[in-house]
This record gives structure tokens, sequence and C-alpha cells, in this order.
């Protein structure tokens, strides 16, 4: 999951299952799919929308994504590219051989996304090669090496690690950092790509029902499904095309009941944008998903008719009560307060989107 989230709400992972979490699974979608898409977003859906499932979702920062950077080695490096890691911790310590192991369960998922764009129109990496740079501590970690930025992997004593794609960087909690997961990396290394999570947590994301694939919860999954593999195609496509459609072709514009990093989510359908199940709403972040604390000046204006909007935010009446939070409770009053802390440059993947007009000032 992404740490890219309101200030004072940063979710990282924790991949502890206990019995009745809630979370719902991807069904897996064989059929393959062409490269790109590149559809008219206003036009009509056939789709019902009662039946939409978060098939995958794409961060609204894809100018970060890293291939872009593999793209451009290929240029000079031809088919078989190298690439920088970094693995390092301040509050682990580890051995060479251990930093190997993870680098080479690293490479191993990084090539398992890369397969999934060999043969599509433009791309021309083979495969990747991982070198490792800088120390063993987090400061030794350089940021960029020969112009390109590091990937950099900290492990960290904790028991939830995250992934910050802006920065390039993921956070590795004691036990997976030991004892490397495949799946769990492929994961975290789709954020670098632009791929968003797919599963629900409250305070977080809650998309509508969601087939198991690895941007969900990867357990449940061998590998990529037809799923991660469409959602990565069409990032390359928006790179390489200049496309803002992030639905690949047989996929619509997707909703979810709560949506705070503004992750734009495509499930399977025969038409270009679902039916607008909330035409009235002003302050709706995209056509068919209603929003509470919705970004800042994103669609019109918006004003709390109650003092006691923010309380009620925070105890849940967002989702226990939409009809009336969505059109009366909908403005975000913390963005000034953030912006005043530092948050436009500290958290920039959420300010910068959701409380621009503060960042500006």
């Amino acid at each position: 999951m992404t740490k890219c989230t309101q200030p004072g709400l940063t979710r990282q992972k924790k991949w502890t299952i206990s019995a009745g979490a809630v979370i719902s699974f991807f069904l897996l979608v064989s059929c393959s799919q062409p490269e790109g898409n590149d559809n008219d977003l206003n036009a009509e859906s056939s789709v019902d929308p009662a039946e939409h499932q978060s098939n995958y979702s794409v961060l609204n920062t894809i100018q970060y994504s890293i291939l872009k950077h593999y793209a451009a080695k290929a240029k000079t490096q031809g088919a078989n590219i190298t690439y920088p890691i970094c693995v390092a911790s301040d509050e682990l310590k580890f051995t060479s051989a251990q930093r190997a192991a993870f680098i080479q369960t690293e490479e191993q998922a990084i090539n398992k996304w890369n397969k999934a764009l060999i043969g599509q129109t433009g791309w021309a990496v083979s495969s990747i090669k991982l070198y490792p740079v800088g120390g063993f501590t987090k400061s030794s970690c350089p940021k960029t090496d020969n112009g390109y930025p590091v990937y950099r992997v900290i492990g960290i004593a904790g028991n939830r690690g995250g992934a910050s794609f802006w920065d390039y960087l993921q956070t590795v909690e004691k036990n997976n950092f030991f004892t490397p997961n495949l799946r769990r990396e492929m994961h975290e290394y789709g954020h670098q790509l632009a791929m968003g999570d797919t599963y629900t947590e409250v305070g977080y994301e809650q998309p509508i029902g969601q087939p198991a694939s690895i941007m969900n919860l990867y357990y449940n999954v061998d590998g990529l499904t037809q799923d991660d593999i469409d959602g990565v195609r069409q990032i390359w496509y928006m790179l390489r095309t200049g496309s803002t459609n992030p639905c690949a072709t047989g996929y619509v514009p997707g909703k979810a009941l709560e949506n705070r990093n503004g992750h734009r989510f495509c499930v399977k359908g025969s038409g270009p944008n679902p039916v607008d199940n909330c035409p009235k709403d002003p302050n709706k972040t995209e056509p068919g998903n209603c929003g509470c604390g919705v970004p800042e000046g994103t669609c019109g204006t918006c004003t709390n008719k109650n003092t006691n909007c923010a309380s009620w935010a925070a105890a849940g009446e967002c989702t226990k009560n939409p009809s009336y939070m969505l059109t009366s409770c909908c403005k975000n009053t913390n963005c000034a307060s953030w912006a005043a802390a530092g948050e436009c440059t500290k958290n920039p993947g959420y300010m910068l989107t959701n409380c621009c007009a503060s960042c500006k000032k």
C-alpha cells in the first residue's frame, strides 16, 4: 500500500491476517487485453454500476513511474539493463549475504512485472539486473546514481512497511526483511510502477468488490493476475502516448465508498464510463465517485453546514450516514493547517493533489 495519504492518516501495510478481516478478493480474469486504450471518458457505459468490481487501480502521480527510467536506460544499454538499488536499515543489523538475498528476491519481483510488458509497443527492456549502491544505513543510500533514481529499500523494526512511490522508497518490516517474500515484493514494487492498492481498509480506501491480485492482498494469488498485467500495460501506454485514461480496453472507471488518495479504479466493463451515481454532488472526485472530505476545490465550491462536521467525519459518519455527509459536510478544513506545518513538501503525493490551493499560498 502507498503512503500517499492525508497528514495524520498515513497508512502502511500490516500483513497480519486475522479471522474476520474485512477483505474480499479479486476474481481472476484470464482473457488477454489489447495494449492500450484512449477511449473518451465521457461516453456512456452499458455496465450496471451495482456489479462493478475494482480490478486494478492507477496512482494519481503516474509521472513518478519507474518505467520511464527503465525505458531511458534501454536507449543506452540495450534490452538487458542494470538498475541501482540500496538495501539498508538504521534499526536492523544484517549481513552482506542477507542483503544479497533480498536483492535477488527483489530482482525476481521486478522481472516478473517486466515480463508483462515484453512485446508491448515501444517497450524495449528484456531483463533488469539490480546492482547495489550505498552502505548499510539509510543515510548512506544515495537518491540517485548516474542520473537515475535509486530504488531504496529500508528495513524497519516495526510490523508494517509500505511504499513512498514518489520517492522510489519502500520500508520493509523485520520478518520480511530477513526472509524476503516474493509476492510481497511484487506488490510493493507495483507502486513504483504507478499501480495502486485495491484492498479495503477503512480510513484509506474502500473499493467495491476486489478479485484477488498482487495489488490486492497478495497472499491469495500465485503471481500476477490478468488484472495486474492489464494495469501495468495501460500505465506504459499512458507514459508512451501521453494518454490520461487509466482504463485499458475492456475496462471502465470504477468507484469506491472511500478513496482518500484519489486512486483511479478500473473495472471490467464494455463502456468507458460508469453511470454517475452522484450527479448532484458538486464535489465528487470523478464521475460515479462521491466523496467525503473530497479534494479542495476539485469540483466547484463546498461548505460545511454544521460546526460538528469535522468530529462527525472523524467518527466515521462519512460511511455511516453518507446521504447527509456527502452534501453537507464535504469541505476539508485541514488543508491550510497542514500546509503551514510543511506537509506540502513532506507529503506531496496527497497535498499537491488535494490541497493545492493551500500549497500555492
